[in-house]
Formats: C-alpha cells, structure tokens, sequence
C-alpha cells in the first residue's frame, strides 16, 4: 500500500490512472485482500473522476466510499458522491451528500450548484434557479453558476433569458463553456436562422475539427431552406468522421427532400450499415426505395423489420403499399390488416385498405372502411373524394353530392369536389345543375377556367350566365366531354 503524503501532488496520465482502477477492482473482488491500493486522497479523486466519466459508476461509488471513510471532511468526496448518486437517479441521498459538502464549507458554491441541478433534473426549476440566484446574490459574476442557470433556462425553453445570461458569459471574457454552440441552439430554438448560423460559424472557426458544430450547423442551413449549405456542411461532419450514423441519415433526409433519390437511398444505406438496429433509419431507407419505385428491395427491408419487430404497423403498412404498387392486391390487402389490427384508429391505413379494396371491386366493403375512415378524420378530404368517387361508380348520386358538398364546406377551393359533383348531375342530364358546378369549378381551378375561355368561349360564357342567374338553361350540344 502506498503511504499517504498530504503534500504530495499526483497528476496522474490515462494509463496510471487505470492501472489504478485495475487495483481498486482487484481490491474488492479479493475478500482476502485487505491491503487498500493506496491512501493518497489526490489519487482516490482522480480515479473517481475518471470512473464518473467512463460511468463505472458501482466502482466509482466504492471507492468514494473508501475516499470519505479516509477523508471525512473532504468537500471533494461528498461532493463526487452527490454526482454518483444523481447519476443513478436517487436524487434525494445526492441532496444529502451537497447538504453534508455545504456543512463542511458554507461558503463553496458548488454544492449549492450541483444541488440546483438535481431540482432542475427532477422539475423542480423555480427551486434551482432560487438556489443559483442565491449564489449569484454574493458572486454576481460566478461563471458556473450564470452557465448552468442557462442550461435551466433552455431547458424550460426561457431562451431569450439563456441569451442574456450568455451574452454576459461572453463579456466576462468566459472561454471554458462552449458559449457560442449555445447561443446558436437558443436562437435555433427561437428560429431566429440567420444568428443561429451566425454563432455556429464563429464556434467553427475556433474548433474546425468538431464534426458535431458541421452537424448542426447543416441542420440549421435546411431548416432555413438553405439545401445546398446544408449538404455542404454535412459532407464537412462526414469528413471528420465517417462513422457517425446519423449523420448520414441527415444528409438522406435532405437529399430525399429535393427529390435525388438515387443519393437519398446511398446515405440512408450506410446509415443503416453503421446501425442497423435503428427502426427510423431503416424506415426510411425502405420508404425511399419504394418512392423511387424499388418495390422489391423496399419489401425485403420491410420484411426484415416485420422479422425484428410483428407489433409495429408501420412495417406491414409499407410492405402493403408496395405490394398494391406491384398489383399484389391479396398480399397487400393481408398486410393492411395487420396493420390495422396494431392500430385500428389510424385514418391512413383504413384509407389505404379502402382504396386497395376498391381497386378489386368489393365495393361495399371499401365503402364501409371509407366510412369508418372518415369518421375517424372528419377532416380527411382525399378519403372524402374517394368516396365520393366509389358512389358514382354505383350510381348512388346523392350520396355522393352529400359527401362531395361536405368537401367544399371544409375546403372551397377543393377542385375535384365540384368536378365530381357536376359529373352526378350530368350522369342524370340534368345540365343545369351540372353548369352550375362546373361554374363554380372555374372559379376555384384557374387552369381549367383558362382552358375552357381559350378553347370553348361560348361554353364558358353560358356557365359564367348561368353562375349569375340560375334561370338560364345550357343547351346539351354545348356540354361538350359528357364523361369528364
């Protein structure tokens, strides 16, 4: 066992540090072994602060044990206790630990301050802030407090009062605390773009080296519309280091958005390459593949997921869309009910079950799905027009008016509502009404009402007549295109 020198310091490297973690583990594992690795206090706080960091924390708080049973009044033990333990979650025995640091010395902050923090981490946040404004009610400047009353600040989404607090920070000439990457976040949180990419870049030119700053900094460029910054400064985070997954998966997401699907499905592969345990990543992948029309390989990758995971829906949801993309209707239509069977209230997949039963022609059967759909999302017009559609192939005309005006009272400018409606009244010939409709349809539908003027005038003007007085009959020669 090594003597105990209250004088001497120890700075230890890595490596001695952990030939004296290896001690230390050796130590408790050997009940015969009473001899401690050493008694020299400088080296118990290394080795704890080394183990919270790599979070050993059982052996940490072993040895902190040891430290204060050595140490009783060391400010520094009670203290790395209280961190261990709020670690572990048990905030309460943390408290006491802070209690016992402050005992000792009344007048060191950092208990009080790591105190607030386990009251911010259980939401108690007006009680933190209270306990920190305390500490800068004697040290107005106290750097570690003013920043950690910031993180609270953000935490609680109080961003224009983290701002202020890191503008002071940043007067104060403070250069320990990554104060511009938090300036960013706030002003990214407030969607203030522009300062938020203003303070990314100055943190970049201080540390070009960190992929996390490209990162963000190209999420923030595509939040802002800016696509081609946002690529730039990814494929930056990528060069710095190639392994990270979500990176790649940003990149994808972005190249999936403006439609360059062939680079989309690279990035979202190596993505799920590096970390193919991630549902969203393969989600994605699988998704892309079948927008870009790559049934077969979007199956396979649904299917894998489907194998990891039968009580998800979005897998089975996938699967079945592409199956119905491919003609499979039997295999798709197998899949939508699993999917619904997971989640019976989801508007999508009933939808989506509906419209694949139509297509096989079991009319009543979409028909009772559609409904049931909409009864879900009354607000859900393609599955409203849809319906409306299934009503006119069965000649059921006056539901579909019902269904179809239901349209225009959520959404006037809802085009197809009005086509389909005037299509009833045509179907019946009553051309009057159905002028009426294809009226109001050129009012909402700016291309059809220019086609209409340059190709047929005369058309045109009877239904403008006919908006304005209902009393003017429309010949049925002039209703040219009966069926569209």
């Amino acid at each position: 066992m090594e003597e105990f020198d209250p004088e001497e310091e120890f700075n230890l490297d890595d490596t001695e540090i952990e030939r004296y973690v290896e001690l230390f583990q050796i130590y408790f594992d050997d009940n015969s072994n009473n001899e401690l690795p050493t008694t020299n206090l400088e080296i118990f706080e290394q080795v704890v602060n080394y183990l919270i960091i790599d979070f050993d924390l059982e052996l940490a708080l072993k040895i902190c044990n040891i430290w204060i049973d050595n140490a009783p009044e060391s400010i520094e033990a009670w203290n790395s206790m209280g961190v261990i333990y709020s670690a572990f979650g048990d905030y309460d025995a943390s408290n006491i630990c802070y209690d016992k640091a402050n005992e000792i010395d009344p007048k060191d902050p950092e208990a009080t301050l790591q105190k607030a923090l386990n009251f911010s981490m259980t939401g108690n946040n007006y009680l933190a802030i209270k306990l920190i404004d305390h500490i800068l009610e004697k040290e107005p400047d106290n750097e570690m407090a003013l920043y950690h009353k910031n993180i609270i600040f953000q935490s609680i989404e109080r961003y224009s009062e983290a701002i202020k607090i890191l503008e002071k920070l940043h007067e104060l000439g403070e250069d320990e605390y990554p104060i511009y990457e938090n300036l960013a976040y706030c002003y990214q949180a407030m969607k203030n773009y522009d300062k938020a990419i203003h303070y990314y870049q100055i943190a970049i030119e201080d540390n070009p080296d960190l992929y996390l700053l490209w990162y963000n900094l190209g999420l923030v460029h595509n939040l802002a519309g800016h696509k081609f910054q946002a690529i730039e400064c990814l494929n930056n985070a990528i060069a710095l280091d190639n392994e990270i997954a979500y990176i790649h998966f940003a990149l994808a997401s972005i190249y999936s958005q403006m439609g360059r699907l062939v680079q989309a499905i690279d990035c979202y592969t190596y993505a799920y390459e590096l970390d193919p345990q991630n549902i969203e990543y393969i989600m994605n992948l699988a998704t892309t593949l079948a927008d870009s029309g790559k049934y077969d390989l979007a199956i396979s990758l649904f299917s894998i997921m489907i194998k990891k995971n039968q009580n998800i829906a979005v897998p089975f949801f996938g699967r079945s869309l592409c199956y119905d993309a491919l003609g499979e209707y039997s295999k798709a239509i197998t899949d939508i009910r699993k999917a619904i069977k997971i989640a019976p209230n989801n508007p999508d997949y009933l939808h989506s079950y509906a419209s694949t039963l139509n297509k096989i022609n079991e009319d009543k059967k979409a028909i009772a799905v559609y409904k049931k759909c909409i009864e879900i999302a009354p607000d859900n017009l393609r599955a409203k027009t849809d319906l409306g559609e299934l009503y006119i192939k069965n000649k059921d005309y006056i539901k579909a008016r019902k269904i179809l005006d239901s349209i225009i009272e959520i959404e006037p400018k809802w085009f197809e509502a009005y086509h389909l409606i005037a299509k009833t009244y045509l179907e019946v010939d009553d051309y009057e009404s159905a002028a009426k409709y294809l009226y109001e349809l050129t009012k909402v539908d700016p291309i059809m009402k220019a086609k209409l003027i340059n190709e047929q005038p005369d058309f045109y003007e009877d239904l403008k007549q006919k908006g304005a007085n209902n009393s003017i009959s429309i010949k049925q020669n002039k209703l040219k295109n009966k069926d569209k």
